[in-house]
C-alpha cells in the first residue's frame, strides 16, 4: 500500500464500489470501458422501450460467460456487445425477471402448459432444483456455461436440492435435468430477457452409458402374459389392457385417459389424446391433445384391435364412459390412473420380471415393420413427428423366424 493510499484510508476514503475510468497498458483512459471492484463495464447508449436515448453500464463477462480480468478481454466483449446492440441481438434493456421470477412466468406460459401432465410435473420439479442451485436471485444474463457444469457436477454427486436428498443421479438424468434447463432458456431468449442462449459442457462419449437394448417379446412370452392376469386383483382390465396396447401400440396412459366416445365404431377409428367434449370427427392430426408429444392422432381399426375393442364393448360398465373405471369410484365416474401394482404383480408370475408396459409399444411396431406397413404410416399411428426415424432406430425388433425368412429371399445375380 502506497503512503497516498495509507493516507486515503486514514481519511476513511475508498474506492470500492465506485465506477472508474479503465486504462490500457499505456495509462490510456479506454472510452466506454470502466471497472468496479476488479471487474469491467461498458458504458454504452442505447436506445429505450420509450424511444428516448440513455447510458446505460453493461457487466462485461468472457466466452465463458466469467467477468473479464483483462482490458483486453473486456474491449472484445464490449465490441462485440456495440455489435448486438446494432444488430438488435442484445437482450432488452430494463428491469427483467430474476431466475426465480422468470420460471414462475414460464411455467404460466403456453409453452409449458401444452406439455402433457408427466412432462409438466417432471420439468417444473427439475426447475426448482435449478432455482435453489443458482439462487432465486440469480440474473439470467449472468447464467453461464460454468454454471451449468457445476449443477451437472452436483447432480451427479447427489445432495440437498430444493430441501430434498437426492441420490446420485444417472448420467442421463443429469443430462434430461440440462435439456429442461435450456429449454427453458429458450424461452428466455425468445423473451428478450437474455440475448443468447449460454454454451453448455459436452458430454464426453463414456459418460452416458448406452441404454441396454430391449429384446422384443416372442409369442409365447406374450401368451404366459395374459394368461398370467387371471387370479390377481384387476386381472380382467390389466388382460384388457395388455391386449389394446399390443394392438395399437399407445402408451400406458393414453390408453388409461379413453373414454368410449373416443372409440369409433362406424369409421372404425380409435382417437388418441382426445378431451372429455369430443365428438367423432372433431381431432385432427396436428391439433392439441392430451398425449407425451400434446398431439392428438387417430389409429385406424387392424383386425385385432376391432375385435378387442367390440368384446370390451360388451362388458363395459353402464354406469361408466371410461373403458377403464376405476373399481373404487363410487358415485363418481373415475378412472383407473395406474396399473403398477397388477404389473408387479402379473411379471412376477409370468417371470418377466424386466417387461414394462412400453414393451407392448415395441412390439406392435415391431409387427407392423415384419408386416411391410410403410414406416411413415406407422409413424403417424404412434404419434412420432420425425416421420419415422425414431422407428428406424429404436423401435425396428425383429424376430429371428422373420430375419430367416427375409435371407431367404436374398439372391445375388451371377453371370
Amino acid at each position: 500500500m502506497t503512503r497516498k493510499d495509507k493516507k486515503r484510508e486514514s481519511r476513511g476514503v475508498h474506492e470500492d464500489g465506485k465506477f472508474t475510468a479503465a486504462t490500457d497498458y499505456r495509462k490510456r483512459r479506454v472510452k466506454g470501458l470502466q471497472i468496479r471492484n476488479g471487474k469491467y463495464y461498458a458504458q454504452l447508449w442505447v436506445e429505450l422501450p420509450n424511444g428516448k436515448k440513455s447510458a446505460r453500464r453493461f457487466a462485461l463477462l468472457d466466452e465463458e460467460g466469467e467477468p473479464c480480468t483483462s482490458v483486453v478481454k473486456a474491449q472484445a466483449s464490449m465490441d462485440a456487445l456495440r455489435h448486438k446492440l446494432k444488430s438488435g441481438k442484445a437482450a432488452a434493456i430494463g428491469k427483467k425477471p430474476n431466475l426465480e421470477a422468470a420460471v414462475a412466468e414460464y411455467l404460466e406460459s403456453q409453452s409449458y402448459l401444452s406439455k402433457a401432465p408427466e412432462t409438466r410435473s417432471k420439468e417444473s420439479r427439475c426447475l426448482e432444483f435449478w432455482v435453489d442451485r443458482l439462487g432465486p436471485n440469480a440474473r439470467l444474463e449472468t447464467i453461464g456455461k460454468q454454471h451449468v457444469a457445476n449443477y451437472k457436477e452436483c447432480r451427479l454427486k447427489g445432495g440437498l436440492f430444493a430441501g430434498t436428498r437426492l441420490e446420485p443421479a444417472h448420467p442421463r438424468t443429469a443430462q434430461i435435468d440440462m435439456l429442461i434447463f435450456r429449454n427453458f432458456l429458450k424461452y428466455a431468449e425468445e423473451r428478450n430477457w437474455i440475448a443468447e442462449i449460454p454454451s453448455f459442457p459436452k458430454w464426453r462419449r463414456m459418460e452416458i452409458p448406452k441404454p441396454p437394448k430391449r429384446s422384443l417379446l416372442d409369442p409365447n412370452q406374450f401368451n404366459t402374459l395374459i394368461e398370467s392376469c387371471s387370479g390377481h386383483k384387476n386381472g380382467p382390465q390389466m388382460k384388457d389392457l395388455l391386449l389394446l396396447l399390443a394392438y395399437s401400440g399407445a402408451r400406458e396412459q393414453e390408453a388409461l385417459s379413453l373414454r368410449w366416445p373416443h372409440v369409433d365404431f362406424k369409421n372404425e377409428v380409435l382417437h388418441i389424446g382426445a378431451d372429455e367434449n369430443f365428438k367423432s370427427g372433431s381431432i385432427n392430426i396436428g391439433v392439441g391433445g392430451d398425449t407425451k408429444t400434446g398431439v392428438g392422432r387417430e389409429i385406424e381399426f387392424n383386425p385385432q384391435l376391432k375385435a378387442h375393442l367390440k368384446e370390451m364393448n360388451k362388458r363395459r360398465a353402464p354406469d361408466s364412459e371410461w373403458l377403464f373405471p376405476s373399481p373404487q369410484r363410487g358415485t363418481k365416474d373415475q378412472r383407473i390412473t395406474n396399473f403398477r401394482a397388477t404389473l408387479s404383480l402379473v411379471r412376477s408370475t409370468a417371470k418377466l420380471t424386466d417387461f414394462s408396459f412400453h414393451d407392448l409399444r415395441h412390439l406392435f411396431i415391431s409387427y407392423c415393420v415384419m408386416g411391410g406397413i410403410p414406416i411413415m404410416t406407422i409413424a403417424r399411428w404412434v404419434g412420432h413427428k420425425d416421420g419415422g426415424v425414431l422407428i428406424g432406430k429404436t423401435y425396428g425388433h425383429l424376430l429371428k423366424e422373420h430375419l430367416v425368412k427375409q435371407a431367404a429371399k436374398v439372391k445375388i445375380a451371377i453371370s
